[in-house]
């Protein structure tokens, strides 16, 4: 089961995110992989595992009516988006609701 997703705001939105996918942060290629690899491929491979997509939806409906990405931080369990993605969620909590999907395909419920 995947954990709540949490964000906090200042310019932009952190996530928190469950254990499951906050252990990705630490999933690097391997050594092999980046000796073929372009520098652009190589830094994909990187941030993959960093990446979640956040999606502001409608709580009556579930229609979404955002979709913006994240990354994940440092700190266990937190990513980062942009406020735009995130601001209807944040002004009217009662009117929208906010998920996240990781790179990998978890997914769960986020809050501010």
């Amino acid at each position: 089961m995947i954990g709540l997703v949490r964000l906090c705001a200042l310019a932009s939105f952190a996530l928190t995110v469950s254990s499951a996918i906050a252990g990705a942060e630490s999933v690097a290629p391997s050594a092999d992989s980046f000796d073929s690899a372009s520098p652009a491929q190589r830094i994909y491979a990187t941030a993959r595992p960093k990446l979640v997509q956040v999606r502001t939806l409608l709580t009556t409906t579930g229609q979404q009516v955002v979709i913006g990405s994240g990354f994940l931080v440092a700190s266990p369990g937190r990513a980062i988006t942009n406020y735009h993605v995130v601001s209807q969620a944040a002004l009217e909590p009662d009117t929208y609701r906010l998920e996240f999907t990781s790179a990998e395909g978890s997914h769960g419920e986020a809050k501010i």
